[in-house]
Parts: C-alpha cells; sequence; structure tokens
C-alpha cells in the first residue's frame, strides 16, 4: 500500500508509483518507513526507470529529454521539495513518460451512486492504486495549491505517453499537454491553483476515468481537435468543471456536480456532449457561449439553483446555435431549463 504525501509531509503525484529519476552519483538512503529514497534533478537523457517500492525526492526540475523514456513502476513515491518560496518545481516531458500505477489485486472498487429521489444512478467503478505526486515544506505536506509546477508535457513529448492510476495535489497545473497527444487514464487530480487536466493546442486528447475535484477549472481543452473526455468524476471545482475553448472533444459518461459552472464552451467550440449527468452546479449546468455549435443530447441535468443550458453572447457579436435535444432537466426552481 503506498504512502501518501501526508505520511511524508512532501508534495507527491499519487501514481502508485513514486515519479522522478535520480543522477548517478546519488545514491539510496534509507527513510523512517525503511523506503529507499533517491534524490533527483535535473535533466533524463537515457532511458530510466523508477523503481517500486521507493520514494524519489525531487529538487529543482527534472525533464525527461527528446528520446529518453521515463518508466514509473507502481508503489512510488514522487516528492516536490518547496522549502523556500523560491522553490517551484515540477516534471517536464520532452520524450515520453510511462507512468502507470496498475491497480493491484486489493486496490478498491470506487463507483458512486448518486441518488436523485427517484433515480439511482450507478458508474461501473474505477481502480485505484495511486501513484502520489505532490510537494513538501521543512518535511511536512504543504497543502497550499499551487506549490509545485505539476507534470508539464512539452510539444516534443512521445505520443505514446501515458499517465494512469496517478494521484496528484496541490499542483499550479495537475496535467499540461501543450501542442501534443497524451493518454490521462485513471488519474485523480485535486486542489490544483490554476487547472486540474489541461490540453492546449494538441490533435487529440483523452481523459478516461479520472476524478478531478477542488480545482479551480478541472479540465480544460483549448484549440484541441479531437479526443473524449470520458467516465470521469467532475466535482467541486471553483470555476469551472469542464472548460472548451475552440475544440470539438466528445464528453460523455460523466459525473459532473458542486462546481461553478458545469461546462462551458466558447470561441467556436463544438463538443458533441452526451449521456452526461450534472447535479447542481452553482452558476449553471451548461454555458454555449460566443460562436458555439455543441450537439448537446441524452444527458441529465439536476439543478436546485442556477440555470440549466445557457445560450449567449457574454457581449459577443457572434452567435451559439447548439443542437439540442433527448435531454432531461430536473427541479429547476431558481433559474431557467434552457
Amino acid at each position: 500500500m503506498p504512502l501518501r504525501l501526508s505520511d511524508l509531509g512532501l508534495w507527491t503525484l499519487d501514481l502508485g508509483l513514486l515519479l522522478f529519476s535520480c543522477s548517478p552519483s546519488m545514491g539510496p538512503t534509507s527513510s523512517t518507513d525503511a523506503r529507499d529514497r533517491v534524490l533527483v534533478s535535473g535533466s533524463i537523457r537515457e532511458d530510466t526507470v523508477w523503481e517500486r517500492g521507493k520514494d524519489y525526492v525531487v529538487v529543482g526540475d527534472v525533464t525527461v529529454e527528446q528520446g529518453a523514456t521515463l518508466t514509473i513502476q507502481p508503489d512510488v513515491r514522487v516528492l516536490f521539495k518547496a522549502d523556500t518560496e523560491d522553490d517551484y518545481h515540477g516534471l517536464i516531458v520532452r520524450g515520453k513518460l510511462i507512468a502507470d500505477g496498475a491497480p493491484p489485486s486489493d486496490s478498491v472498487s470506487r463507483p458512486w451512486t448518486l441518488d436523485l429521489g427517484p433515480w439511482t444512478l450507478d458508474s461501473p467503478g474505477i481502480q485505484f492504486a495511486p501513484v502520489h505526486l505532490a510537494a513538501q515544506r521543512d518535511f511536512e505536506l504543504r497543502e497550499e495549491p499551487g506549490s509545485w509546477k505539476g507534470v508539464w508535457f512539452a510539444p516534443s513529448a512521445d505520443s505514446s505517453s501515458v499517465v494512469r492510476v496517478v494521484r496528484i495535489e496541490y499542483a499550479q497545473v495537475g496535467v499540461k499537454a501543450n501542442r501534443c497527444a497524451v493518454r490521462v487514464e485513471q488519474v485523480e487530480v485535486v486542489h490544483s491553483k490554476d487547472v486540474g487536466i489541461l490540453f492546449n493546442g494538441s490533435s487529440w486528447g483523452e481523459v478516461l476515468g479520472c476524478t478531478v475535484r477542488e480545482n479551480g477549472t478541472g479540465l480544460r481543452f483549448e484549440l484541441v481537435k479531437g479526443g473524449e473526455i470520458r467516465g470521469c468524476v467532475v466535482e467541486d471545482n471553483r470555476d469551472k468543471g469542464i472548460e472548451c475553448k475552440t475544440s470539438s472533444p466528445e464528453i460523455k459518461d460523466n459525473l459532473i456536480q458542486g462546481n461553478g459552472w458545469g461546462m462551458y464552451c466558447s470561441y467556436g467550440a463544438s463538443p458533441a456532449i452526451r449521456w452526461n449527468t450534472l447535479v447542481d452546479q452553482k452558476t449553471g449546468a451548461m454555458g454555449q457561449f460566443r460562436d458555439c455549435f455543441s450537439e448537446i443530447t441524452g444527458n441529465l441535468i439536476v439543478q436546485h439553483t442556477g440555470d440549466g443550458i445557457v445560450i449567449g453572447q457574454a457581449g459577443y457579436a457572434g452567435y451559439s446555435a447548439p443542437r439540442i435535444g433527448g435531454n432531461n432537466l430536473v427541479s429547476m426552481s431558481d433559474g431557467y431549463a434552457v
């Protein structure tokens, strides 16, 4: 059972792995919990494995360079030092990252059940055996959003990179893919200062079976041509649950609840929004602004305050014309359904 960052007083990425490779000159030392601890920093220029059962303490950025692969095995902890305000570090991927905390046989099944009175909705369940990414200050967990950068994929990152079964806490942006395609699966991202998972300028992005909660914005696709957001729990994010700008992913089978906006689409976005459950967003369930042409079908929207589906321009000269059909809107006691 991997330890949590709170056990170490460090920021970590919870992958069921610990993330960060070390320089050959730095050997492991014994930690108080009998796990080997390895200090890591700088560039990874050849294929490197962070081994099961070890803690990797990151000093400065770690960069996976082009042509190199960093493989993070299950039961690894990655801890980012943040002892001073100048300590602001992350994992930068220019090559290939395989961070896969595949769940062991004793992993906990986490199906969600939502009781809506006459309705009870069940998800198929998500398995977690997380690797943990977070930060530390003076050997105490720094529970402050934005304490470290996050896992950032550069444009040169290998498109076969995988982030799966990982927990990421208190980053600036939990996972950021800039003009590259990455698969993010069964990842839990919490308490990010800005965005939990961000795809920007990519040809494709996949976010599957993730839990994204208590961030600034949960997920943001910006200038992304395709991809999907499927089977995720997106809850209690301060601003928006899912934001889609000039992008056209398929967004389906997600539970989205307790955010500012549930979904917010703008600037020519044309996603297919299908078969999602949206419950009690603070501002509105869905916003469609500035030349949006979304397809919104088969969704269940439950709002006790705020509005359901809002179509407007917010002062912009263009228009939005989403296709809306086959949705169920329930308990709209304090706002418009559409």
